[in-house]
């Protein structure tokens, strides 16, 4: 085709556009042989389909038609509007703008669905700057809901313009010309020369008609702080800008204050607040430096110089004043005690330090000298040592009448002394048993009740741990009751009526009347430590004494213990024998645990006790103490005696003892009892145990040694003979004997076993023949004769080496 020129091939295109087809394609066909050329590459891929189906364009085209269609709209269109512009469909459109865009060199850019062009915002600038010179502000607000552009794009296009295409200043959100500041300037300026009181910046906007600067309160204050810098006007702006003082107004404000706070010596902190004035309590210290700082007003030191004048006339008088009519009327009760502090001459009460001064404090407002409040001191101390005394009397007088001979209110019912009488009933059957089981009727039946009594020595005993009693004793209760009845004598109450008997005129003293009232706390304490002071040295001796007896009866509770279960240990020696058993438990209960529990009852009413411990001395410390049985009627009155909490379980330990035969069972009774007083009684070890067995072997032999009387030779030697063979003591009645020696067989040699089971029939006889013929009958003397030619040979047998 290189060798046709051009005019030929027009010729030619002109010859086939005038030649008849022979066949037309429909628009379908042609759109398949253009997809067919597209598949056979002889097409580019950039072709694009119109909407209405009836063109192709490519996408270069369409780039151009987008860029003609952006300038034939004044550099601002739509994207969205490009599609029915264009024919093309929106997303070839959209992706035709991002690539003249990205070809335009920062010429186009698409700022929220726009294409817009920089000669429009040129264009858009040149607009701004006609209507500022027009109406002198205005906000970039309006401009932008007139321009439908965002603020911050809006920004972006004004701030670089600035000075160049538009002529003005751009100042919190509005755009400004130099005219009219100079004439907001002057405008705000005559409004705060005239105002003489603090006015509020936007109000007085609003009033000369410039509210439109409220929205941009900065050009506002800027222009006020500058006018204040120039010296046209004098105030101060506070609030960030939103309030005006006036100088006047504040000279006029500090005048006020001082004329108040000379006038009165003081100036509450809401007088100053009325005033206009914020940090009242602040500005006052920092206009008076030297006054005094209240919670509620601020005081002229000239107050504090007064209260110390009426302070140093009464403490040079020696009598009291009120000092309510010197103290401004505005103060609250914690304002006077702060007040009152940089008093020198003041000392606070309660303070609990000896400060230098010369009075006290009392009332809240009231002042009372040293030697004032020591006379009534001295009167306060007479009156409790009299109701001290008074207090004596009378508890003299009801110990007199709560005799221990004198039944109780409880001890008069039958019902309620129940318990008391088996207990009562539990000491008479023990006595009578002891009686009836003991066959030694000789008059050296004593050395049977040494051999049972025999103690360990109290140094270190092991029995018990003793404690204070569970409960206050009903004495005592008494006692309390009379102490308060007189202690009300001194009560707050009473005091009050004292001191305004004695110095009338402090009726209505102080705050609310109080200064009587207050004395009296003040002087209370004293007067009760005196009255227990005067109470106390009438008990002292006999707490001494009191403590003595407890700490004997416990150390004889505790030597108790100790040899009721060294018996108990004895007992289980015979337990294949049951009758010698049985006769040995009843025994060890009705004797030793009756005993024990004596000294408990005894240790629970020691504190009620005014008489010694039958058979103990004044003296006596934690010594051995005789075992003396507690009579019925005075056992009735401690078990009536007993505290409500630890009644049940010493009247149960009691009944107990009384019903039981065995040793076991009265020991935890006995354990129960102890343990409801608080005392703790130790169990007996092996060595313990060793140690009372020895001491008990020593004593019996000693006795047995100088005994002549057969029956009692007899009663010491079988306990010898079960010491020495089975290393276990026993307390042994006299029905007991027989079995007892029947155990001994095969321990010893036969010839000593049966001069041993021969001598105690024997003994038995010569009893019997005193009970039936008398003393001096021929029987009686023969059978003694008998007992006392084999006594040496009976005391021969508790040697060791007759022991097999």
């Amino acid at each position: 085709m290189d060798d046709f020129s051009l005019e030929d091939l027009q010729a030619a295109l002109q010859s086939a556009q005038e030649q008849k087809s022979t066949a037309k394609l429909s628009d379908r066909n042609v759109v398949e042989l253009v997809n067919k050329l597209q598949e056979c590459g002889l097409l580019g891929e950039d072709l694009l389909h119109s909407v209405n189906g009836r063109e192709y364009v490519t996408a270069a085209h369409l780039k151009t038609e987008v860029t003609d269609a952006v300038n034939g709209a004044g550099g601002r269109i739509a994207v969205v509007n490009l599609p029915a512009q264009l024919a093309v469909d929106l997303l070839h459109c959209e992706h035709a703008a991002q690539q003249a865009v990205a070809e335009s060199n920062g010429q186009l850019r698409i700022v929220q669905g726009e294409l817009i062009t920089v000669d429009y915002f040129d264009n858009l600038a040149a607009e701004i700057d006609e209507i500022l010179q027009a109406g002198g502000v205005i906000p970039l607000g309006d401009l932008a809901a007139q321009f439908a552009l965002g603020s911050e794009l809006l920004m972006s296009v004004v701030a670089p313009r600035m000075n160049k295409t538009i002529h003005g200043r751009l100042e919190g959100g509005l755009l400004y010309t130099s005219a009219y500041i100079a004439r907001i300037k002057a405008q705000i300026r005559g409004a705060l020369r005239g105002a003489s009181t603090p006015v509020n910046v936007p109000h007085l906007l609003k009033r000369i008609q410039l509210d439109g600067l409220t929205t941009g309160s900065n050009i506002a204050s800027n222009i006020i702080e500058e006018l204040v810098s120039e010296g046209a006007i004098r105030g101060v702006l506070r609030g960030g800008g939103s309030s005006w003082t006036p100088t006047i107004y504040a000279k006029s404000q500090q005048e006020s204050v001082r004329r108040f706070y000379e006038q009165n010596s003081y100036i509450g902190y809401d007088t100053v607040s009325k005033l206009g004035i914020s940090s009242a309590k602040q500005h006052l210290q920092t206009t008076f430096p030297d006054g005094i700082a209240l919670e509620t007003a601020f005081v002229n030191p000239t107050v504090v110089h007064q209260l110390d004048a009426s302070a140093e006339d009464a403490a040079a008088s020696g009598s009291w004043c009120d000092l309510q009519a010197l103290l401004p009327p505005a103060l609250t009760r914690d304002d006077i005690t702060v007040l009152l502090e940089h008093c020198s001459v003041i000392q606070p009460s309660g303070q609990g330090k000896t400060v230098t001064g010369a009075c006290t404090l009392h009332a809240g407002t009231c002042i009372v000298s040293h030697v004032f409040q020591q006379q009534l001191r001295e009167q306060v101390l007479s009156e409790a040592r009299q109701a001290a005394e008074t207090a004596q009397q009378q508890r003299q007088a009801t110990a007199k009448t709560a005799s221990p001979s004198q039944p109780s209110a409880g001890q008069q019912k039958p019902s309620n002394t129940k318990s008391g009488g088996k207990a009562a009933a539990a000491a008479a059957a023990a006595a009578d048993d002891s009686a009836e089981e003991d066959w030694d009727m000789s008059k050296s039946k004593g050395g049977k009740g040494k051999k049972g009594s025999k103690k360990k020595p109290a140094g270190k005993g092991k029995g018990s741990t003793s404690a204070a009693p569970a409960a206050p004793k009903q004495s005592n209760k008494n006692q309390n009751q009379t102490d308060a009845a007189h202690s009300s004598e001194l009560s707050v109450h009473a005091l009050t009526d004292k001191v305004l008997e004695w110095h009338p005129d402090m009726d209505d003293a102080g705050s609310h009347g109080k200064l009587a009232h207050a004395l009296a706390s003040y002087l209370r304490p004293a007067a009760l430590a005196e009255f227990d002071k005067a109470m106390a040295a009438v008990f002292v001796a006999s707490a001494e004494s009191r403590r003595r007896r407890r700490d004997a009866i416990a150390h004889a509770a505790g030597d108790s213990w100790q040899h009721f279960q060294l018996y108990l240990h004895g007992c289980q020696v015979f337990a294949e024998d049951e009758t010698t058993s049985t006769a040995l438990q009843r025994h060890l209960v009705r004797t030793t645990g009756a005993s024990l529990m004596d000294w408990l009852l005894r240790y629970q009413d020691v504190d009620t006790q005014d008489e010694q411990v039958p058979g103990s001395s004044g003296g006596q410390d934690q010594g051995r103490l005789p075992v003396v049985p507690i009579p019925a009627q005075e056992r009735q009155q401690l078990m009536s005696r007993l505290p409500p909490d630890i009644a049940p379980v010493l009247k149960e330990g009691a009944d107990r003892l009384n019903n039981t035969a065995d040793a076991q069972d009265a020991e935890k009774s006995i354990l129960a009892a102890a343990e409801s007083l608080g005392m703790r009684l130790k169990p007996l070890d092996k060595k313990a145990e060793r140690a009372l067995v020895q001491m008990q072997l020593d004593d019996l032999t000693a006795q047995l040694a100088d005994q002549m009387d057969p029956a009692t030779a007899l009663s010491l030697v079988v306990p010898v003979l079960v010491m020495q063979v089975h290393g276990k003591a026993v307390t042994v009645p006299g029905r007991a004997l027989a079995g007892i020696i029947s155990n001994l067989k095969g321990t010893l040699e036969p010839g000593d076993f049966d001069l041993l089971q021969s001598y105690h029939q024997t003994v038995v006889s010569h009893l019997r023949a005193i009970s039936s013929d008398g003393s001096g009958s021929p029987e009686v003397e023969a059978i003694q004769e008998q007992l006392t030619t084999n006594l040496p040979l009976l005391k021969a047998l508790h040697r060791t080496d007759k022991i097999s």
